[in-house]
C-alpha cells in the first residue's frame, strides 16, 4: 500500500478524527470472538471467528457488514490487520492514518500496518475475512474513542 498525496493524507486524518469526535481513544476488550454470527457491539453488522492453526500466530474473523454501516475509527496495538473482501459486489472504503483513503472492492485486500488508526465504510452489504497478526492473547481488543463503544 503507497501512500497517496499529502493532501489526500491530510483529509483522510482529519476525516478520521472528526469520526472519532476529536476526543482520544480508550482500549475495548472482546474477551471471545464468537463461534457462531453474532451482532458486533454498537450496530447491525456480525462477526464469527475463524480458527487458525496455532502455528500460524494469527486471529481471524468473518465480518458481515450491512451496506452504509461504518466501522469506527480504532488501532490495534502490536498487531496488522489484513482484510479481504469475500462477496462479489463487496465493496468498502478503508480510511487509514498517514496513508490515505482507500476504496477495495472483491475480490481485494489491503493490510493495515500495526497501531495505525483506520476505520471502514461499508458501501454495500460487504462481507471481509480479517486476520491479525501476532494473534490476540485472547479474544479480540482495539482503542476507539473514548465513550464511543459502550461494551467496555
Amino acid at each position: 500500500m503507497r501512500s497517496q498525496s499529502k493532501i489526500y493524507v491530510y483529509r483522510t486524518n482529519l476525516k478520521l478524527r472528526m469520526m472519532a469526535g476529536m476526543k482520544g481513544f480508550q482500549e475495548v476488550e472482546i474477551d471471545e470472538i464468537p463461534k457462531n454470527w453474532t451482532k458486533f457491539p454498537k450496530g447491525e453488522d456480525e462477526w464469527c471467528i475463524i480458527n487458525m492453526p496455532e502455528s500460524e500466530n494469527s486471529s481471524a474473523c468473518l465480518y458481515k457488514a450491512k451496506e452504509n454501516s461504518v466501522f469506527d475509527p480504532h488501532y490495534h496495538k502490536k498487531r496488522k490487520e489484513h482484510m479481504t473482501i469475500m462477496n462479489e459486489g463487496g465493496k468498502m472504503r478503508v480510511h487509514i492514518e498517514d496513508y490515505g483513503t482507500f476504496d477495495v472492492e472483491y475480490p481485494n485486500s489491503i493490510v493495515i500496518p500495526e497501531g495505525v488508526v483506520h476505520s471502514c465504510e461499508f458501501e454495500k452489504d460487504t462481507v471481509i475475512m480479517v486476520v491479525w497478526h501476532p494473534k490476540f492473547k485472547k479474544g479480540w481488543d482495539a482503542v476507539f474513542k473514548e465513550g464511543q463503544n459502550e461494551n467496555n
